[in-house]
């Protein structure tokens, strides 16, 4: 279980792709803002530090060239890396829907940690198997169009999806913003922030 959570840590902590689509509704001011598929960057070289806990601790999380094809998808690989070692995830991103691959006992299984139709109350759940247990991962969208500030930068149309694991009693609050990705994750003995980041 340590090692599914860890993951979907780490899965939290993706980015964005770096163009934003806008339009104006026919009639009226009201700026509608495109932010499918910006939650994820797959481009070589880009990469996040994180601080973890309010310490000086961090989290690196990189883009690596290398890729996967795997359950209809390609998968790109992200390398992260704290003061303990380092660990190889992989991520993809298809159809409006964001995926974080989990390989574990039953195989290669696929989580779907975020979606492009973010409206509040929208509801999700991706199962894994763990130790012959299947166990539900919950998302609900929570709010949208936020602007939120984590270390003194500003950061608008962030969307907050809450994950939780019923089985464990796991919650993490999880926020992120277009063109940069995951800002910040909330969790009951842990919080990750965004430090700094580049994007390619």
């Amino acid at each position: 279980m340590y090692k599914i959570v860890t993951q979907v840590l780490v899965g939290v902590l993706l980015v964005s792709l770096n163009t934003l689509n806008s339009c104006k509704d026919k009639g009226s001011d009201t700026i509608v803002i495109s932010t499918a598929g910006q939650y994820l960057n797959l481009a070589v070289g880009s990469n996040w530090e994180y601080f973890f806990n309010g310490s000086s601790n961090t989290i690196t999380v990189k883009v690596i060239d290398s890729t996967k094809m795997l359950l209809a998808k390609t998968y790109r690989q992200f390398l992260s890396t704290d003061s303990t070692g380092s660990s190889t995830n992989y991520y993809a991103y298809k159809d409006g829907s964001y995926y974080s691959l989990y390989i574990g006992s039953n195989g290669k299984e696929e989580l779907i940690y975020l979606k492009d139709s973010n409206e509040v109350g929208k509801k999700w759940v991706s199962v894994v198997t763990s130790a012959g247990f299947k166990i539900p991962y919950s998302y609900e969208v929570i709010e949208n169009n936020l602007t939120k500030i984590v270390n003194g930068i500003t950061y608008n149309n962030v969307v907050h999806v809450k994950l939780t694991i019923q089985t464990t009693g796991y919650i993490v609050d999880s926020y992120y913003s277009p063109k940069v990705g995951l800002i910040k994750s909330d969790a009951a003995s842990s919080i990750t922030e965004l430090k700094k980041y580049t994007l390619k």
